[in-house]
């Protein structure tokens, strides 16, 4: 089942559920046993609620500013099961006319309900203005929520809830942006196991979006394919 969503007139996001046949999905779940997912802390001492590895090509960091930060340092081989997962996205990114060079996979590790990211938009820093982010969701079936931004306000359009500071990772609870003016606009995105959502560059632009908590239990990975720029 495909479900491409409009808002604004403008197309919001696409979603594709059993994307991956279950040969491919049991090497996916396979693979992910493999790894030993990184930790990072906040400010205050206690753990970032979600651990993480970043892939990335040419073995960039996600920040060059970043990279006395082991969690942001690109893993030393873009694994082939990242090839393979790009080749079957990229066919369904080609059946919506839509052209990404994906040269990087950020891989999220959420153990329960109770791991989150707080509302953020991604960074332009490291993908420009105008990209789209593919997420493929194994596992527990999550909340992606949405929540809209003023037109007249201009905000960081960082990763606020990835900033490094003081030689730890910025305070990762569920607070508001100070710098963001929010209009009632606020809708979710269930996000089943097997599952891909294709996110159009106006998302971005008009919302931020966070994994919310829950009363969950069960892992879930989410691999996030983007065109890394690095500016």
């Amino acid at each position: 089942m495909i479900i491409i969503v409009f808002k604004y007139h403008l197309v919001m996001y696409i979603y594709i559920d059993n994307i991956l046949c279950d040969v491919v999905l049991s090497s996916v779940k396979s693979w992910i046993k493999t790894k030993k997912f990184k930790i990072g802390i906040n400010n205050n001492g206690s753990i970032i609620k979600r651990k993480q590895l970043w892939f990335q090509k040419n073995l960039l960091p996600f920040n060059k500013n970043w990279e006395k930060y082991d969690r942001w340092c690109s893993e030393d081989e873009y694994d082939d099961i990242l090839i393979m997962l790009e080749s079957i996205i990229k066919k369904h990114l080609i059946e919506n006319n839509i052209n990404i060079n994906i040269n990087s996979c950020l891989v999220n590790e959420y153990t329960n309900g109770s791991d989150f990211i707080k509302f953020h938009q991604d960074s332009n820093k490291a993908f420009g203005d105008n990209f789209y982010t593919v997420i493929l969701s194994i596992g527990n079936k999550r909340t992606l929520r949405f929540r809209g931004l003023s037109n007249n306000t201009e905000t960081n359009n960082t990763e606020t809830n990835n900033t490094e500071t003081n030689n730890t990772e910025t305070n990762n609870t569920e607070t508001n942006n100070t710098e963001t003016n929010i209009i009632d606009d606020i809708f979710d995105i269930q996000l089943d196991n097997n599952s891909l959502c294709i996110c159009t560059p106006e998302i971005n632009k008009k919302y931020e979006h966070s994994i919310i908590k829950d009363d969950s239990v069960g892992f879930r990975h989410s691999f996030t394919f983007r065109e890394f720029i690095n500016l």
